[in-house]
């Protein structure tokens, strides 16, 4: 396996794959962290999709699905969609790296998806829940965030640069992305109505 560094991107297609290897802490939560736990944690296990490789229109039915890391301290999943099981590079439709949480649509005409490090909910169990700030992840417009203006703050103190997507779709393609900057310092986005979601990467969005 092979761990992915972190990278500003222009989103995740055929140019390559990232496979991660994530350890289970095995921490458990105290009652008072369950009492504080967030909808996406409280969500029923009997809806979840776990780690691993799964067949679409028989393991998995194709839709939109809720991705939550599991594991706090690498805090990534590797998620990948592949026309086949053959395992070999030009099997990946689209490939990507989670942090925190996010959102994947599966299609109809892929073949396989491989879910490493991440648990997957599917669409009927996504709560509306819009705040006013953000750290990394992906959000759907409308249902974690609204539309307007942002101020967006450098969090990443490595590479002291962040990445703001705003995204016409979550299928991890290329075409998914209607604009993308990388910030240094400080910086704004205005988010639109018709954006579908947001990405988020070593950067802080706040409300203005």
């Amino acid at each position: 396996m092979v761990i992915a560094a972190f990278v500003f991107g222009m989103g995740s297609d055929e140019s390559g794959t990232n496979n991660i290897e994530i350890e289970d802490t095995g921490v458990e939560a105290s009652a008072y962290d369950e009492e504080k736990s967030s909808p996406e944690t409280e969500t029923p296990i009997s809806n979840a999709i776990q780690e691993g490789t799964y067949k679409v229109g028989s393991d998995i039915q194709p839709g939109l699905y809720k991705v939550i890391v599991k594991d706090s301290y690498v805090d990534m999943a590797y998620i990948d969609r592949s026309k086949d099981a053959s395992m070999e590079f030009d099997s990946i439709i689209a490939n990507g790296i989670i942090s925190n949480s996010g959102y994947v649509r599966i299609k109809e005409s892929d073949a396989y998806v491989k879910i490493q490090g991440a648990t997957l909910y599917p669409e009927d169990t996504i709560e509306t829940n819009i705040r006013d700030v953000f750290e990394d992840g992906v959000y759907l417009v409308g249902v974690d965030i609204a539309s307007g203006t942002y101020k967006v703050e450098v969090t990443d103190t490595t590479t002291n640069m962040g990445y703001v997507e705003r995204q016409s779709d979550v299928s991890m393609e290329f075409d998914d992305i209607i604009a993308n900057e990388i910030f240094q310092g400080q910086g704004y986005v205005e988010i639109m109505s018709s954006d579908f979601s947001v990405k988020v990467q070593g950067a802080t969005l706040t409300k203005d």
